[in-house]
């Protein structure tokens, strides 16, 4: 196969899957063990086969290449947060804050390849919509954007 090297962000997911049927090209696929790593933020998929001298040991190799690959995405998406805790307490000094429900860091993805934690806090609903305001950092004085949340509202 070729080699692809890529780059794994927080917005990345790796998994166990399988595929059930044959590809003429690579023959029966059901002698592997498959993983894939979605990267969602450009788009793309990659999928792994792991065979092994007989079902079971390709079975604990693929879920060792799983648990490893997730736990350094884990590793290195905690440690681009300060530290920090959640907070519900407004900040006096700064009046927007008052309606405050909670606040902390969240990940932002820019676009594909590059990513910002910001200081997000989420006020209550108020004629049928609640907001997000994002912020540079915790002191809240700079903020970044406005997200509204509806009852139409998309996750993506």
């Amino acid at each position: 196969g070729e080699e692809v090297s890529i780059s794994l962000s927080p917005f990345s997911l790796v998994r166990n899957c399988k595929f059930q049927s044959t590809y003429p090209s690579l023959g029966s696929l059901s002698d592997f063990k498959i993983f894939k790593i979605s990267l969602f933020a450009q788009g793309r998929c990659y999928y792994f086969g792991i065979k092994g001298e007989n079902e079971h040991q390709a079975e604990e190799e693929r879920s060792r290449w799983v648990l490893d690959i997730s736990r350094a995405m884990r590793l290195v998406t905690q440690s681009l947060f300060p530290p920090y805790t959640i907070s519900c307490d407004p900040l006096q000094s700064v009046a927007s804050t008052h309606r405050r429900l909670m606040a902390g860091y969240l990940i932002h993805c820019d676009d594909g390849y590059v990513a910002s934690i910001l200081y997000c806090e989420l006020h209550p609903h108020c004629e049928d919509k609640a907001k997000m305001v994002m912020y540079e950092n915790e002191a809240c004085q700079t903020p970044v954007m406005d997200v509204y949340i509806t009852e139409r509202s998309i996750c993506c």
